[in-house]
This record gives C-alpha cells, sequence and structure tokens, in this order.
C-alpha cells in the first residue's frame, strides 16, 4: 500500500487560516503577524518645507505599496483621516494621532512626528478590516488639493459599519441580563481591559528604560568624539619648547607622533556607537512604540465600549420603566370609567 504523506504544519495552518477568512468568521482571529505584513507596508518621509503667510507647512510624502502610489499629505489631512474612520469604525482599534503643534517646532519634534504618523497609518493599513475601506484608498491615492477637505466632503454621509445591523429589542429582560455588569461577556471584557493596561503599563516602562540607555550611549559617542578632538589637539600642538622646560628629555614630539594615532580610534569608537544607536532608535520607533500604540488604542476602544454600553443601560432601564408605568396607568383609567 502508498504511504500516506502529510503536509508541513504550516502549510496546513495557512490553509486553514484561508478558510476561516474565506467564511468571514468576524469573531475568529485569523490573521498571523506576518499576514498583517503582507497587506501593505507604508513609507512616510518629510518634504522640503514650505513657509506659509504665518507658519510653515510641514508635508509628508506618503508611499503605499499596495496602493503602488506616493502621494504628499499634511498633519490635517490625517486629522481628517481620523475623525472619518472614528465615525465609521466606532468599535474598531483606531491609534492615537500625535499632538499638533503650532509653535516652538523643531527639527526634533517633526521628526518624532513623522515616525508616529508612520506607525499610525501603517496600523490602519495592515488593519483586516479599516485596510479596505474606501476612505483609506481616497487617502492613499488622491491627488488634488485640500485632501482632508474633499474626503470629509466624499464621505460626510457614511455610517458606522453596525448600521445596518438590527437593533435588539430594549425592553426584555434578557437584554437587561445582556448588559448587566454580572453577564459572562462583562466579566470577559473586564479581565480583558485589565490585562492589556497591565501589558501596556509594563511595556511603557520598558520603553522610558531603553529611552534612558539609549540617552547614555548617546552622550558616550559624544564623549568619545571630545577625547578624539582633544589628541587632535595635542597631537598637533605645535609649540617650540626651550630646553629651560624639559632639560634633556625629548619624548614629547615621540609622544605627539603615538598620539596622533588615537584620534582615529576614538572616531571608530564613536561611530559605531552612534550606529548602535540609531539600530536602537529604530528597533524602539518601528516595534515597541507600534505595539504600545496598538495597546492604547485598545484602551482607546474599550473606553469607547464602556460609554457605548452605559448609554445601552440607561435605555433600557428607560424602557423599562416605561413599561412598568404603562399597567399602572391603564388600571387608573380603568377605575374612573367604573365609577362615571
Amino acid at each position: 500500500l502508498p504511504t500516506p504523506t502529510i503536509d508541513n504544519i504550516n502549510t496546513l495552518e495557512d490553509r486553514l487560516l484561508r478558510l476561516l477568512r474565506s467564511e468571514q468568521r468576524s469573531s475568529t482571529l485569523c490573521f498571523r503577524y506576518n499576514d498583517l505584513c503582507a497587506l501593505d507596508t507604508i513609507q512616510v518621509d518629510l518634504e522640503p518645507e514650505k513657509k506659509g503667510i504665518i507658519i510653515r507647512h510641514v508635508e509628508y510624502a506618503i508611499t503605499s505599496m499596495r496602493q503602488n502610489n506616493k502621494v504628499l499629505r499634511r498633519y490635517n489631512d490625517f486629522v481628517a483621516l481620523h475623525e472619518l474612520l472614528t465615525l465609521k469604525y466606532p468599535y474598531r482599534i483606531i491609534p492615537m494621532l500625535p499632538p499638533k503643534k503650532t509653535v516652538n517646532v523643531d527639527k526634533e519634534f517633526i521628526e518624532e512626528r513623522r515616525r508616529a504618523l508612520k506607525r499610525y497609518i501603517q496600523i490602519l493599513c495592515r488593519h483586516p478590516t479599516i485596510s479596505d475601506t474606501e476612505i483609506i484608498k481616497f487617502f492613499l491615492t488622491f491627488r488634488g488639493e485640500s485632501c482632508g477637505d474633499n474626503m470629509k466632503a466624499t464621505y460626510k454621509n457614511t455610517l458606522d459599519e453596525f448600521s445596518s445591523e438590527p437593533r435588539s429589542l430594549l425592553n426584555t429582560n434578557d437584554n437587561t441580563d445582556k448588559f448587566g455588569e454580572d453577564s459572562d461577556g462583562i466579566k470577559i471584557f473586564r479581565i480583558s481591559q485589565t490585562h492589556m493596561s497591565f501589558i501596556h503599563q509594563q511595556l511603557s516602562h520598558i520603553r522610558e528604560c531603553l529611552i534612558s540607555i539609549h540617552d547614555k550611549h548617546s552622550k558616550n559617542a559624544d564623549d568619545f568624539t571630545n577625547i578624539e578632538k582633544t589628541f587632535q589637539a595635542l597631537s598637533s600642538e605645535s609649540t617650540n619648547i626651550d630646553r629651560w622646560a624639559t632639560g634633556s628629555n625629548d619624548y614629547w614630539p615621540t609622544i605627539q607622533v603615538g598620539l596622533a594615532d588615537l584620534p582615529i580610534e576614538m572616531s571608530a569608537i564613536s561611530e559605531r556607537i552612534h550606529e548602535q544607536c540609531k539600530r536602537d532608535d529604530e528597533v524602539i520607533s518601528d516595534h515597541l512604540d507600534m505595539l504600545i500604540d496598538l495597546l492604547q488604542g485598545y484602551k482607546d476602544l474599550c473606553k469607547r465600549f464602556e460609554e457605548a454600553l452605559l448609554s445601552e443601560q440607561k435605555a433600557i432601564q428607560k424602557a423599562n420603566n416605561q413599561q412598568q408605568r404603562r399597567p399602572t396607568i391603564t388600571t387608573d383609567t380603568s377605575t374612573k370609567v367604573k365609577a362615571n
């Protein structure tokens, strides 16, 4: 009999994930990290500054591998995108935008905001649901003036993704139990919320430690650069030394020859430390900061859910109170009719 063959476990897993995605099971996590990265890759670069009448304008060149396109965007265009996506996807993870600043804008702030905007749009373009929305496509492909204003005008009447779902009845005891604090769903939500908040807190602490280490290493590199300059000054010092100061000792010129080789070594050490700092900085920005941004987006999602849950509970309570008052009103009316 022929020997049965079994595919590689990774191949079987890929088939299972494709099957789950084809069935569109919204409650199943059927994307791995590599699958999400394959959805799109975004590059955000700074364009030369343009000075306005009052303040200067900073533009960002957005390149999308999926759309095979490059466009220029300003910070306000990102704000318009954020507002539209928050309205359309109130119960999806939407990362926070970096803060806006109009005064004392230096190169360090601009570079930090560029990295934050790159993480922001990267997360959105790798979201299994949000990445396919027309709003994202418009943002990445529109080439006219005022992208943000045109985007708002185009999608101003867009409803949230659950607006077409049938609303549950608010006057049933089942729904009251469903949204109660003691329900299983809410308990699971609270546990998950606490767990994610803890992870966010710990990773933020790790980031602070890494930034502190990075700053110390940068200072060490600068110190080696200063040592290099000091050795250069010593080796190139050309003062004529009188015998009165040195006597019969003629070693100083020989020492200077030896010192002339040290600046090269100090420069190499400084350069290696700077390169390592740059790599560490990229790791922090491209990986750790993105994870922290995702967790912050999850915390914001939990906050929106809690607000919606509170609103739903108030609506249910109001409906139940109205339902309880109706028999009383009917009884009072019947009594008055009999009396007449």
